[in-house]
């Protein structure tokens, strides 16, 4: 069979923990924003929820819902936990076949940690996300596919990638994870320049250029830095500030689609990226309209708990 999407990276299970007590505040010297709570106090936490989650997951679940055929490349550990994962992919309607089991192994887990404004901090145990391998049936349907979406990426993931890009020549989305990004762009380049789409937010994408250039970058001069480095599209998120996109010869933006109520924004970025490539596919490279499916799609999902819930549907994306 060939799918219209692949998603390679990772799954897990996710609890949700309001905590109370937790401040929010800028970091001068970085300029980052930071979720901190008082060295060695205690927090309340007044409720607990449990999800699904993970970059493979949840863009698999973003582009089954806008009824396109979905498969993860992923991985999960023997146990409840595992088997909590691949029924909720089964349930969402995504294709199972190429999530990989490993026996004896405990599956991906992240604690979200919640707090003013509902904003949040991730803890991440990689699990079975870590085991991922690509051999002989995984590289057949990364071959077939119209479009192959990476996100984060660990265990041996310089030899995950090497083997994703060996397999293709177009039509490739990469959201790099935390583990990539780290190792900056002398590691990152290879790949970048045989990128299709490259999806950042735009704290990642300031950490990306910065040790090369230490004067005042505005976010045009970041997009034509990394664009320059060889994608065809660079894609920047910027959370309630919108996102920005460079194709070499424009500049398109787009303005985020507030709802009345915010409740979760985990996954936010997996509906906006996800979102946009689905757009791509639906509207034959019509870039606003990608952009609007993508806003509309994250719009969607940051209205409840959770990284898979009350995204858009193929119906209403066929309207824009």
């Amino acid at each position: 069979m060939k799918y219209d999407f692949v998603s390679i990276g990772g799954c897990t299970q996710d609890v949700y923990l309001y905590a109370e007590g937790g401040e929010m505040f800028k970091n001068l010297a970085d300029g980052h924003e930071y979720f901190g709570f008082k060295f060695g106090g205690k927090s309340l936490v007044s409720s607990v929820h449990f999800f699904f989650g993970g970059g493979a997951a949840n863009t698999s679940v973003s582009f089954a819902s806008l009824g396109f055929k979905a498969l993860p490349i992923t991985a999960i550990g023997s146990g409840p936990r595992g088997a909590d994962i691949l029924k909720n992919l089964e349930h969402k309607k995504v294709d199972t076949r190429m999530v990989q089991r490993y026996k004896h192994e405990k599956s991906g887990y992240s604690v979200i940690v919640l707090g003013p404004g509902n904003e949040h901090i991730l803890f991440t145990y990689r699990g079975t996300n870590g085991l991922l391998k690509i051999g002989r049936q995984e590289e057949q349907v990364i071959k077939d596919a119209e479009w192959v979406y990476i996100s984060s990426l660990s265990g041996d993931w310089k030899k995950l990638l090497k083997k994703i890009y060996s397999l293709r020549k177009h039509n490739i989305a990469w959201n790099p994870g935390g583990a990539q990004l780290k190792a900056g762009k002398k590691d990152l380049a290879d790949y970048i320049k045989k990128t299709t789409v490259l999806i950042l937010n735009s704290d990642e994408a300031l950490d990306l250029v910065r040790p090369d250039y230490n004067a005042e970058l505005d976010k045009e001069k970041i997009m034509k830095l990394i664009h320059g480095w060889g994608p065809d599209y660079f894609l920047m998120t910027d959370g309630a500030q919108g996102a920005h996109l460079y194709n070499g010869n424009n500049f398109y933006y787009q303005k985020a689609l507030r709802k009345k109520h915010i409740t979760d924004t985990t996954g936010a970025g997996d509906a906006f990226g996800s979102g946009f490539i689905a757009g791509l596919k639906m509207h034959k490279n019509n870039l606003p309209k990608a952009l609007r499916i993508a806003a509309l799609n994250s719009a969607h999902e940051i209205e409840l708990l959770g990284p898979q819930h009350e995204l858009l549907k193929k119906t209403e994306a066929k309207k824009i």
